[in-house]
């Protein structure tokens, strides 16, 4: 796994950098910069990257995020700019805590929690499947472009490769990403990175497990909590895996969990993410009747 150079400031802008960018609108205030003329609902890992921005303004720069755990309550409008109030929950002698609230027309969308750490010198463990990053590396996957089409990441700013199969009567998605634009060398730049990409279709093997896809029109859901722990830092333009499953779906909920890993296997982060899912019954009598392996092993080009 290789580590950034905090000294390194020749990196070029990237586009996938004004996702995160805010302005000051107060104390502990801040504001989106970035709006998508056409509308729609704002992608969450959008969300999720301008919390961690947001958070990181007021804490020691030498921190890096050991959590994020957002909660959303509405969708928001990805044409209109977002408002974040940061309050400072804790500050301790090597960590800290905020409580993040966005906002739009002051009506709140999200909440979140981010927590910091000083970055030190400990033991270190992987822990269960140490260095695995599964059967197949980017250069045996090919170049399969994203699950499906997703307009809110930057065209041409990250190589992205991925394949679905079973494994123990699981759909297991492996979803590999790189930055091809340079990245600045701070390492929350490159969380911030990481929590883009790790909520990019990361519900679909909820769907995968009954044979559909996620950019089936017939579904309808939404993210009602988005989780990450940073454990190491990332390089966001190094190769990257994350590994998700969905190990239940009850209730109008499914949850997936995922690792994310470097190329040599250091697990660098854990996502977790609940999803809230309505089929119609069409839907759902379709599914139920479904191998859960149909539609497993085909990847889609992004178009």
């Amino acid at each position: 796994m290789r580590m950034m150079d905090p000294t390194d400031a020749s990196a070029t802008r990237s586009p996938t950098l004004d996702i995160f960018e805010l302005t000051s609108s107060g104390t502990d205030q801040f504001r989106s910069v970035l709006v998508d003329e056409r509308g729609g609902r704002m992608f969450g890992g959008c969300t999720v990257g301008q919390v961690i921005t947001a958070s990181r303004n007021a804490v020691n720069p030498a921190a890096m995020v050991t959590n994020v755990t957002v909660n959303f309550h509405r969708p928001a409008d990805g044409g209109a700019r977002c408002d974040y109030r940061v309050d400072r929950l804790h500050d301790g002698k090597t960590s800290a805590s905020r409580v993040v609230t966005a906002a739009q027309d002051g009506v709140a969308l999200a909440t979140a929690t981010v927590t910091f750490n000083a970055i030190s010198a400990a033991v270190t463990s992987t822990g269960h499947g140490s260095g695995d990053v599964g059967p197949m590396l980017p250069d045996d996957v090919g170049a399969t472009g994203m699950p499906h089409r997703a307009r809110a990441i930057p065209p041409g700013s990250f190589d992205i490769r991925y394949y679905d199969r079973v494994e123990d009567d699981s759909v297991v998605r492996r979803l590999w990403f790189r930055a091809l634009d340079p990245m600045p060398a701070d390492v929350i730049t490159h969380q911030c990175v990481v929590a883009l990409i790790s909520d990019l279709y990361f519900f679909e093997p909820i769907f995968a497990q009954h044979g559909l896809q996620g950019n089936d029109r017939r579904i309808r859901y939404a993210t009602t909590q988005h989780c990450l722990w940073f454990h190491r830092p990332p390089v966001a333009d190094d190769w990257h895996v994350i590994e998700s499953r969905s190990p239940a779906a009850a209730n109008g909920r499914g949850l997936v969990t995922g690792q994310i890993r470097a190329l040599d296997g250091a697990l660098v982060a854990t996502a977790v993410q609940e999803v809230a899912v309505r089929f119609p019954d069409s839907v759902e009598t379709e599914s139920t009747s479904r191998s859960g392996t149909q539609g497993v092993g085909r990847q889609t080009s992004a178009t």
